[in-house]
């Protein structure tokens, strides 16, 4: 198991240079997730008014692994007399993208760029998946993945079945 987690960081580390992406080592995997406290990302970040943490954990188990997205959130808000702080977490597989342009007068009073920002989860994702492929990794789904996933098939088929059997029972 160490012998493919080391590759396979490494693998990570390159696809990940240059890009607003840090990874963090753990004991049995690493953590990808955007570096909000480097000081060259901080500015776009800042910008954006950024309060949610998106983080890919990556576990290796021989030769598979596994992605959890966890994302994170917090915001605050200041004022006479109220103080608000809020914030959420979520453990699983989450495909988010947002996108963010805005417009203003600079200076000069002519209309400059001041945001241009786009975010998807599958950004981070897909450097792992290629770093994987690369060390001949194969993905297997979390069971923070699994789970909901089989309870829906489950509901969905349980449903139908009752419509089933109520339509056989001539109560439709």
């Amino acid at each position: 198991m160490i012998d493919q987690l080391e590759p396979f960081h490494d693998a990570v580390l390159r696809h990940t240079e240059g890009t607003p992406y840090t990874v963090t080592a753990r004991d049995d995997g690493f953590d990808v997730g955007l570096d909000i406290v480097n000081a060259r990302w901080f500015g776009i970040y800042s910008a954006q008014g950024l309060n949610r943490v998106f983080v890919h954990r990556v576990k290796v188990e021989g030769k598979r692994y596994t992605i959890t997205d966890r994302t994170y959130s917090v915001s605050w808000s200041a004022g006479v007399p109220r103080l608000k702080l809020n914030a959420e977490a979520f453990v699983g597989r989450k495909y988010q993208f947002s996108a963010q342009k805005t417009w203003a007068l600079n200076g000069e009073r002519k209309p400059a760029k001041v945001v241009d920002y786009k975010f998807s989860s599958e950004e981070g994702r897909g450097m792992i998946k290629a770093a994987a492929r690369e060390v001949g990794l194969k993905e297997r789904m979390p069971w923070s993945v699994k789970a909901p996933l089989i309870v829906g098939i489950a509901a969905g088929v349980l449903s139908v079945g009752g419509v089933l059997v109520a339509w056989a029972l001539g109560l439709f």
